[in-house]
């Protein structure tokens, strides 16, 4: 039972990278902001007021992409295909998510930013309140746990209610043809759920028994959900990375923050 757990468990952690940098490619150089979209400046005393507001004003403007900005559509988020591959002490293995769909991201309020910036170097956190997003696909899973092996695939849905989000990114500044860009070096998310409810087939080819794992599941995914985040960080942050600043060397920071 507790192998399964562990399975759905990354799965849903494999579901928080592709919300934390979804797989857009074939980026477009931005050279100047869509006149809807806010800017701040360094110079305001209400800098993290005016970047709060900013998220906010942009996730409904989001929902059906922001094509300048090169955003895709957000609610829902399409993904056709995303792997993911993990490892600590205990499990190891590889996920694969097709044809995923994401819904509710619209509706989240951003309730904090604190924002500092010293010379090129910068640290960020934003808190967020998601009330409810309900996600669903394909899946296939590959998973050893100490020296047992484990093959599941089928389709599966998850539903988050009350996500509470601490994204904790740092970060430096670099020189391009006289613009400044952000490279991202660090990241740590810490989402918070009021509850999480999987479904899954073909996580064992006996119906009855996949129920009765799927209640398991259900009950017990508190005991290892947030453990697994920082022990599995060493796999999913490189990748993270890797997508946002393919993302941000083509948009300007000094363009969504201004000097002046």
């Amino acid at each position: 039972m507790f192998s399964k757990l562990n399975v759905l468990i990354v799965l849903s952690l494999n579901v928080w990278l592709v919300l934390a940098a979804p797989q857009v490619h074939n980026f477009k150089e931005i050279s100047e902001i869509p006149s809807d979209i806010p800017v701040c400046s360094e110079k305001d005393l209400n800098i993290n007021e005016c970047i709060r507001n900013a998220y906010q004003q942009m996730i409904p403007r989001a929902k059906n992409g922001i094509p300048e900005l090169n955003i895709p559509p957000m609610d829902p988020l399409e993904v056709d295909k995303t792997n993911y591959e993990f490892a600590n002490s205990i499990i190891q293995g590889k996920v694969a998510l097709r044809n995923l769909k994401i819904n509710g991201l619209s509706d989240t309020i951003i309730n904090s930013v604190d924002f500092k910036k010293d010379g090129d170097n910068i640290k960020m956190e934003v808190k967020s309140l998601t009330p409810k997003l309900f996600i669903e696909g394909k899946y296939k899973a590959e998973v050893k746990i100490n020296d047992a092996r484990m093959n599941s695939k089928g389709v599966f849905n998850l539903t988050m209610t009350d996500i509470d989000v601490i994204a904790q990114p740092e970060a430096e500044l670099y020189e391009r043809d006289g613009h400044k860009y952000m490279r991202i070096t660090k990241f740590n998310i810490e989402p918070t759920l009021g509850n999480m409810k999987f479904y899954a087939t073909g996580l064992v080819p006996d119906a009855i028994l996949n129920d009765a794992i799927l209640e398991f599941v259900n009950q017990n995914w508190r005991t290892v959900y947030k453990s697994l985040i920082p022990e599995t960080r060493s796999t999913w942050e490189p990748e993270f990375l890797k997508v946002s600043n393919e993302y941000f060397s083509h948009l300007p920071f000094d363009l969504i923050l201004t000097k002046e």
